[in-house]
């Protein structure tokens, strides 16, 4: 599973700036390294094993930029741990919606389950429940 990279920073830099000013803290993702390589001349990167360790790092000044995926990115900015901290989110401009690659399977041997979540779905977009969702987590629908 997998969303748009986005970025936080507790003092905002943005891209154009990385380049010899910052210090970018990324989970273990060679493509994503590669690319901020290519796109950013980011030079001083730290691999961290995962987005929460990445985080970590920049709220314990090791580095001031994270970059990762958005939907765990929000997960642990919102959580208890991190929530205290002013971190500030924005999404990396260059990526399409072919970038996102959420993946929701339901076993075809359980046709009343799936109904069950069709008829969810539809219930909280009707009601407006899943736009409060979306504004909760920073999601552009």
């Amino acid at each position: 599973m997998q969303s748009k990279n986005c970025v936080a920073s507790i003092a905002t830099i943005p891209p154009d700036n990385w380049q010899g000013n910052s210090s970018i803290a990324i989970a273990n993702n060679e493509s994503l390294h590669q690319r901020l390589i290519a796109q950013y001349g980011v030079q001083e990167s730290h691999c961290n094993a995962t987005p929460f360790a990445a985080l970590k790092a920049v709220v314990g000044k090791e580095a001031n930029v994270i970059v990762s995926d958005c939907a765990v990115l929000l997960y642990h900015m919102t959580s208890n741990m991190f929530k205290s901290y002013p971190l500030k989110r924005l999404a990396l401009a260059d990526q399409s919606d072919a970038d996102i690659n959420l993946v929701f399977a339901v076993n075809t041997q359980q046709p009343e389950l799936l109904a069950t979540i069709n008829a969810g779905i539809q219930q909280i977009k009707q009601n407006g429940e899943l736009k409060r969702i979306l504004h909760k987590w920073h999601i552009q629908p």
